[in-house]
């Protein structure tokens, strides 16, 4: 920007950090219906409310059409677009062919972000919070080398449980944040 000097930080976001050139990933996980997304969308308004810039990913293992099939968009990944987008009133919206670099959509679409939450992705080794109730199956244990950081919900094995509400897993995640663990 004119005035700046090179190599500057980042301009400070509401809470007076400063976005990181790549956003704390951290993924929500459990099995389905255990309430990851009621969490994430109670939790944006609190985090958002304490001055983060906050992204989400929901990641799927299936192979999801991401496109109308006709589709504009979809006619030029057909003839080679290395990405598309579709701009309107409404919003943004980008499609790419193929498998996308996840570091790359972190450091990119993400990049004015302070904290991305990832809704799954169980295959990729990400700091994550494991979700639980008891009338569900109780999440396969994992190494001791585990990046789960706390569960949420009923306590179902060893570590930190936090209550299935918002502000007590935002308290817990800003204090993460804070800690530089990330």
């Amino acid at each position: 920007m004119p005035g700046e000097a090179a190599g500057a930080a980042p301009p400070p976001t509401g809470n007076g950090m400063h976005a990181p050139s790549a956003p704390a990933l951290l993924a929500l996980r459990g099995p389905s219906g255990v309430g990851k997304t009621t969490l994430l969308e109670a939790l944006l308004p609190v985090l958002q409310g304490r001055g983060l810039r906050v992204g989400t990913l929901k990641h799927s293992s299936h192979p999801h059409p991401i496109d109308r099939p006709g589709s504009d968009s979809h006619r030029h990944l057909a003839a080679g677009a290395v990405r598309a987008a579709f701009l309107s009133g409404a919003g943004l919206a980008v499609f790419e062919a193929g498998q996308p670099d996840p570091d790359r959509v972190f450091q990119g679409v993400f990049a004015d972000c302070e904290l991305v939450l990832v809704e799954g992705w169980r295959e990729r080794a990400l700091p994550f919070l494991q979700l639980h109730r008891p009338d569900l199956p109780r999440p396969d244990d994992v190494d001791p080398g585990s990046l789960r950081l706390a569960w949420v919900g009923d306590a179902a094995g060893p570590g930190r449980v936090l209550p299935a509400e918002a502000g007590p897993v935002a308290d817990f995640i800003m204090d993460w944040l804070g800690s530089g663990a990330h």
